[in-house]
């Protein structure tokens, strides 16, 4: 049923842009002719989306692009602004740090080293493996792409759901300058400058430099500290013009983000079992405390409100040769990244269980391309587009996590699971004094309720350690052929292999407190190996009309390579790697303009098969509570999308984005047994939309004033696959008032964000039991931006 009204909504657009070919054009015509209006129409944009430039129009795929001008339009920092807005488009995540990205519902709820997203992350053409940096800054960028689907052929491993690409500005022939300041709400400020120009003849440079300081919304009540982010980020770029043909460009990026607490918002019911609680702790106080807590979504109470800090550099070596017949390029990447993260984990006054972790990785990668040139000797009178290359891969981390036990915990009394403690013991414990042989068991250490410096912890932590080395290479191609002026197929293939070599290493208190909190202390060396072979076919119809429409079908495979578990309490567990995720999609759409290219209009309907998909969630196994990713057998999605911007006047846009999505699991057994089969997918909201208008006026003394207002809502949507944790709909609107001076060199933005002011989750994490905790996402947020150009 959800098939067939899909299609019959796709049908009717497409028959009601033909109604608009066929006759509202000549009415348009008539309309314009006898008004005599002037010319206006909708910008081109050049995209590079299969790897060379084109306009957005001109390519057979499901994408949004949004350009230097949209972004400064809409004020975005980071992707999850953008998320925020775009239809199709979820981040799920708790921080920076553990944040990652769904589209079409299509993502992976695991932020560790273990794998990578479902979503490939490309910052001027170099993949960025994780997420955890990329939610700092868009530091003054020409643009972004947000490729739908998978995108196998081209892009290659890990781009199973799609691709989000992310192209800094280059340096330019003549000299210019941007300075931008603003400061908002909640101690917020931001600053940043660009330059560039000619250093010489041949050589050209540009440098962007940027501060900000972004007040959090969650406040911990004891320590008083928010979540509060302070971003450092620098870009410096050179383009040495070698000759006519040949461009030599060196990229250097450096960011760091400090995130002052790590603060989460506890989802519990009266009567519920908090961990592993002492039962002097548990009913009265801990109902108190879950009462406490839902009373505001964004204040908190805990332990240790702990904090995150991200850091990364990253440098890209870029060669292109353009000939008349060839194009060589090859671009080579390196990007260092360091967390650290100190989380109170069970998100409560009582001191429980907090974590410590850092995480390090250096990423090496190679992709060299030739691609055919238009009119050159090798596209058959330019009946034939081609690219083919290679891509080389190397990423060595390592995660080292640290979960101290407080003195809140059920045995923190026993030294050793057997006896209590005595009350003098305690007490000396407490004092930090010698204790008593009487304290002592043989083979024990007794508990020390106040803990050791730095980090308060007791001598019965749980350490989890992996280092891992990633090795990855593919070879590619894809060939477009014009059958006909109207006619063309594209078929494409890539060959891709990962190899996974790592260290896993767990110790713990098992034997202190094996049947209390069990933990197996183990270390051991595996290999895990995985490939795939990805094809795509999209045949293409671009009927000869006055305005330019195209119709096409598709059909491509993606694969995201299997991995590690994440901190497993049990040596079984752990050594339970995962598989890979297999997705084959199916997608029919078209592209329009109407109105004289006044009015664009796209549309896509598709439909996902989904084979193990990997699945994140804290589960009872083996007699311990552990983290657990499994594949899920199988799923299906189908949804449908429309993309729309109007011109409705000169100085008019509107722009809108609706989806549809219907994704359910096929089936499903959970590691623990339970059966998700028929559940809606995380991350799925079943319907969402995005409107915008954009009003831009010049008046007679050359000021030019603007308003833009951006609405968007989403349906309800769930973050786990048993459904029991779930995000009811919501809205979220946005407005602006720009206003530049004669010249254009000076611009002032009056903004805010969540106008609305709407209380909403971004994130729910089991814990334990029926026990939860939740992310939420930003409050109204208003401010005043000033920008100068040089």
């Amino acid at each position: 049923m959800m098939k067939s009204s899909v299609t019959s909504c796709l049908v009717f657009v497409v028959g009601l842009s033909l109604t608009f070919s066929s006759v509202t054009y000549g009415a348009e015509e008539e309309f314009l002719a006898e008004e005599e209006e002037e010319f206006f129409a909708l910008e081109e944009i050049v995209v590079t989306a299969q790897k060379r430039e084109e306009t957005q129009q001109d390519i057979p795929a499901s994408f949004n692009v949004y350009s230097a001008e949209n972004l400064k339009a809409t004020g975005w920092t980071n992707i999850t602004d953008m998320a925020d807005l775009i239809p199709s488009m979820e981040v799920i995540g708790v921080t920076k740090s553990r944040t990652t990205v769904f589209v079409r519902s299509i993502g992976t709820n695991k932020f560790d080293i273990g794998t990578e997203g479902s979503i490939g992350v490309f910052v001027d053409g170099i993949y960025v493996p994780r997420f955890s940096s990329l939610m700092q800054n868009l530091i003054d960028l020409e643009r972004v792409e947000v490729l739908r689907g998978p995108q196998g052929t081209l892009y290659g491993r890990n781009t199973i759901g799609g691709a989000i690409s992310l192209y800094s500005k280059d340096p330019q022939p003549e000299f210019e300058g941007t300075l931008n300041v603003s400061a908002a709400n909640e101690g917020s400020y931001h600053t940043a400058l660009s330059l560039t120009g000619p250093l010489s003849n041949k050589l050209l440079g540009y440098v962007a430099l940027t501060s900000r300081e972004t007040g959090g919304f969650r406040e911990d009540e004891v320590s008083g500290r928010s979540d509060d982010e302070t971003v450092m980020a620098s870009r410096a770029k050179l383009h040495y013009l070698f000759s006519d043909e040949t461009t030599l460009a060196l990229t250097l990026e450096y960011s760091d983000s400090e995130v002052d607490a790590f603060l989460g918002e506890i989802v519990a019911k009266p009567g519920q079992a908090l961990f592993a609680i002492k039962p002097s702790l548990f009913g009265p106080p801990t109902d108190a405390v879950i009462a406490a807590e839902a009373t505001d979504l964004y204040t908190s109470a805990v332990t240790d409100p702990g904090g995150t800090e991200v850091e990364s550099f990253t440098s890209s070596f870029q060669v292109e040769w353009a000939g008349e017949d060839l194009v060589v390029d090859s671009r080579l990447g390196f990007r260092a990244e360091k967390v650290e993260e100190v989380a109170d984990n069970d998100r409560l006054i009582f001191d429980i269980i907090n974590q410590v972790t850092e995480q390090n990785s250096d990423t090496y990668s190679e992709e060299f391309k030739i691609s055919s040139e238009s009119g050159g000797a090798y596209s058959m009178d330019d009946k034939l587009e081609w690219i083919t290359g290679v891509f080389l891969y190397l990423d060595d981390a390592d995660r080292g996590d640290n979960l101290p036990l407080g003195s809140d915990v059920f045995f923190a009394d026993f030294p050793n699971g057997a006896a209590p403690m005595s009350d003098e013991c305690i007490a000396a414990s407490d004092l930090g004094e010698e204790l008593a042989d009487e304290c002592h068991l043989p083979g024990t250490v007794p508990f020390s309720p106040r803990g050791l410096p730095p980090w308060g912890l007791p001598p019965y932590p749980l350490d989890f350690f992996v280092d891992l080395k990633t090795t990855s290479w593919a070879v590619f191609g894809q060939a477009k052929y014009f059958f006909t002026d109207s006619w063309s197929l594209t078929t494409g293939l890539r060959f891709s292999r990962d190899t996974k070599k790592f260290t896993y290493r767990a110790t713990g208190p098992q034997d202190r407190h094996p049947q209390a909190f069990p933990l197996d202390t183990f270390e051991f060396d595996d290999t895990l190996r995985f490939e795939s072979t990805d094809p795509k076919v999209v045949l293409e119809w671009t009927p000869n009309t006055e305005e330019p429409f195209l119709a096409y079908f598709s059909y491509s495979e993606g694969y995201k390579s299997g991995g590690i578990q994440f901190i497993a309490r049990r040596e079984p567990v752990a050594k339970n790697s995962f598989d890979k995720e297999l997705l084959k999609a199916f997608e029919m759409g078209m592209k329009s303009r109407w109105f004289e290219q006044r009015l664009q209009l796209n549309a896509a309907i598709y439909q996902y098969d989904y084979k193990d998909q990997q699945i994140q969630g804290i589960v009872d196994a083996q007699g311990a509570t552990q983290v657990i990713t499994d594949n899920a057998a199988a799923s299906t999605l189908s949804g449908l999308e429309v993309d729309l911007q109007y011109l409705l006047a000169k100085d008019l846009l509107m722009q809108a984005s609706y989806s549809y999505i219907d994704a359910t699991f096929d089936d499903y057994l959970g590691p623990d047994g339970s059966d998700f089969t028929g559940n809606v997918l995380p991350a799925a909201p079943e319907n969402s939309l995005w409107v915008s208008l954009e009003y831009n006026h010049t008046l007679s003394n050359g000021w030019k004033p603007g308003v833009r207002f951006d609405y968007s809502w989403r349906d309800d949507q769930v973050f786990t696959p048993d459904g029991a944790n779930e995000q009811a709909a919501y809205a979220l609107s946005q407005f602006a008032f720009i206003l530049f001076d004669p010249t254009e060199r000076m611009k002032f933005r009056l903004y805010c964000t969540n106008c609305n002011d709407k209380d909403y989750v971004t994130s729910v994490v089991p814990l334990t039991g029926e026990t939860a905790w939740a992310a939420t996402g930003d409050r109204r947020r208003y401010g005043l931006e000033y920008t100068y150009s040089l």
